[in-house]
């Protein structure tokens, strides 16, 4: 897939699922919460833990936590 048909296909994915009629400033509110939760998973991957108040977990565990949050269903 190139760059032109990935596009197409942003395009084709958002007006599936009615994003598109949605305000610029409500779909810039989803990515940022997205975008959030994907530094969240990341960070609880590097350091072992989200923040100093929660548990640690296991290495496994947070990549799964990063792999369902990439949308991705095979391993990292």
């Amino acid at each position: 897939m190139d760059v032109t048909e990935f596009q197409q296909w942003v395009k084709d994915y958002y007006k599936s699922r009615g994003w598109s009629d949605l305000d610029i400033f409500i779909r810039i509110g989803f990515l940022a919460e997205e975008t959030g939760e994907v530094a969240r998973a990341i960070r609880a991957l590097e350091i072992g833990r989200d923040r100093p108040d929660e548990t640690r977990g296991s290495f496994e565990e947070h990549k799964q936590e990063l792999t369902e949050e990439l949308g991705m269903y095979s391993a990292i």
